[in-house]
């Protein structure tokens, strides 16, 4: 007796560098190892972005683009997606529709709720509710979301902190929500630091000067003016201590000025977009994010998972990576004094940080492992479906 395989849509407003990009295309990837038929429908990214169909060639997956959806709200455009987001779903007829990311978030379950898709799940990687805009633009998100939430059987946010906030601000209560956490293929960084020099070399660093990065998507959300802050303030104290910026976005030419009237060129290097990013995490002795808001950042995983130590202001889940013996630090956002004392603090017990980071790495590879994410998601498909009759 032959079973019908669980159809599963998932949709992203884009493929840009980024973890939900690198979330999305995995899940696809995998899900299918697990007997799912799973199709993929993303959006295109902004200017100077960059994307991950390289990583989506590398697992076999075809993404479904389409050239009309994107991050930002365009009428016109939007209702085009959505047009083509409901031809998609009257041809595949999905059992699950999964949908990822604000924009992508309600016009997939706009377009669920007109064909009664059984089950449809949506995931917070983070949220712009709060922080991001203005009073009355946040309050207008937030209650679109409410709105959404009523039209969807499971919201997942990918730590407990973003779920309370999302909690909080009355968007769904508790018994909404599900907590899943990142899944990555970190297993690769582990040895990482064995093939350390290569961007070293390249910059001509030595052995001993101490690099530290910030891998980040380049836009006002990232608060790099913090980061670059406190290069200003270190450098002429600290002649060994390097900084380097991975990555691209919008916000790039403005942040190479301010680098420029800052006087902190020949020591702040720009390594642009990169896929080696075990070479990155093999490379930095200190990996830093200045973010006014996060998820849970994927760098931050890789980092760890490298036996590299960890920065970052204290938003988004961030502080749930603390734990006793962890190369984990913390600062409060907008205090870049707090900024410059970790770094420098990083700098001056670089020995002791280096002994807990390869202490620490086993751990963080276990609990954010593709495999334990696969393994979640599949429970809660087949519960959902389970709970709505479903049978296959």
């Amino acid at each position: 007796m032959s079973h019908e395989p669980i159809r599963l849509l998932r949709l992203i407003a884009r493929l840009n560098v980024g973890g939900p990009a690198i979330h999305t295309t995995l899940l696809t990837h995998y899900m299918k190892e697990r007997g799912y038929d799973t199709r993929l429908v993303a959006g295109v990214e902004e200017r100077r972005e960059g994307n991950m169909l390289y990583l989506a060639k590398e697992k076999g997956v075809e993404p479904i683009i389409l050239p009309e959806l994107g991050r930002e709200i365009r009428p016109r455009r939007d209702w085009i997606a959505y047009k083509r987001i409901c031809r998609i779903i009257e041809e595949f007829r999905p059992h699950i529709l999964h949908t990822h990311t604000a924009k992508a978030g309600a016009l997939g379950r706009l377009a669920a709720g007109k064909y009664g898709i059984p089950v449809v799940v949506h995931t917070f990687h983070g949220h712009v509710l709060k922080g991001e805009f203005g009073p009355i633009k946040s309050e207008v998100f937030r209650r679109i979301e409410r709105y959404l939430a009523k039209w969807t059987d499971k919201l997942i946010f990918i730590s407990e902190t973003g779920r309370d906030e999302l909690v909080a601000m009355r968007v769904a209560p508790p018994e909404k929500f599900a907590v899943v956490y990142v899944g990555l293929e970190l297993e690769k960084f582990r040895d990482a630091k064995k093939s350390r020099g290569k961007i070293r070399a390249e910059l001509g660093l030595a052995e001993e000067d101490f690099l530290v990065g910030m891998v980040a998507r380049l836009a006002s959300i990232k608060n790099h003016h913090e980061f670059l802050e406190a290069a200003r303030r270190i450098l002429p104290e600290y002649p060994k201590i390097h900084f380097a910026l991975i990555g691209d976005g919008p916000a790039r030419d403005t942040i190479v000025a301010k680098a420029a009237e800052m006087g902190i060129g020949p020591r702040l290097h720009f390594l642009g977009m990169r896929e080696d990013m075990v070479q990155v995490h093999a490379d930095l002795d200190l990996c830093v994010l200045t973010s006014k808001n996060e998820g849970l950042p994927v760098a931050f995983l890789e980092a760890l998972s490298s036996g590299t130590p960890i920065l970052g202001s204290d938003v988004g889940a961030t502080r749930e990576l603390r734990k006793p013996g962890f190369p984990v630090g913390l600062y409060a956002l907008g205090n870049v004094d707090e900024l410059v004392v970790g770094i420098i603090d990083a700098y001056e017990g670089r020995e002791q940080y280096s002994t807990s980071g390869r202490e620490s790495k086993d751990e963080i590879i276990r609990r954010f492992s593709i495999h334990r994410l696969v393994d979640d998601l599949d429970r809660l498909y087949r519960a959902l479906l389970a709970e709505k009759g479903v049978s296959l």
